[in-house]
């Protein structure tokens, strides 16, 4: 097909020439602004779209009333901002939302939080079977249960 995949996770050094690309896109992975810089050409663009550090928040506080830790607590555009912006790119364009996302089912709340663990560490049914009653009475009251998920992009140019 003539397609060379290489893998990069994160922050790893990414496995390409100094000032190979134009253009770098991200969405909801890991990224090192160092190696971005690298092998980003003079006036190359990245660009990535992320995660809030508040995503979710109200459903884990429903589910995990006593877990209050943030998994991503740098996971915020003003900080990621400042961290691209000091390694040597301008910010051509950001922004930041929180948006709802409902679940009608209990069942369906159970299984977004056991696919991301990170979000409801040491969820369970059986041990928070308390907390998924309560979740039902809401769905039965109101129809749904709701929360809120936080994502942010940023446009930013080596320069």
């Amino acid at each position: 097909m003539g397609i060379d995949f290489k893998e990069a996770d994160g922050d790893e050094k990414i496995p390409f020439e100094n000032e190979y690309f134009d253009i770098i896109t991200n969405r909801h992975g890991a990224y090192n602004v160092t190696e971005l810089k690298r092998v980003l050409k003079k006036d190359g663009i990245f660009i990535t779209q992320q995660v809030g550090a508040e995503n979710d928040r109200e459903l884990v506080e429903m589910l995990l009333p006593e877990y209050k830790d943030l998994p991503y607590a740098e996971h915020y555009l003003n900080i990621k901002q400042q961290e691209i912006s000091e390694q040597g790119f301008e910010i051509l364009e950001s922004g930041e939302t929180f948006q709802p996302i409902k679940f009608f089912d209990t069942g369906a709340l159970v299984w977004f939080a056991k696919i991301i663990e990170w979000e409801f560490p040491n969820f369970s049914v059986e041990s928070h079977l308390d907390n998924l009653y309560k979740v039902q009475e809401i769905i039965e009251s109101n129809g749904a249960v709701e929360g809120r998920i936080h994502r942010f992009y940023i446009v930013g140019k080596k320069i």
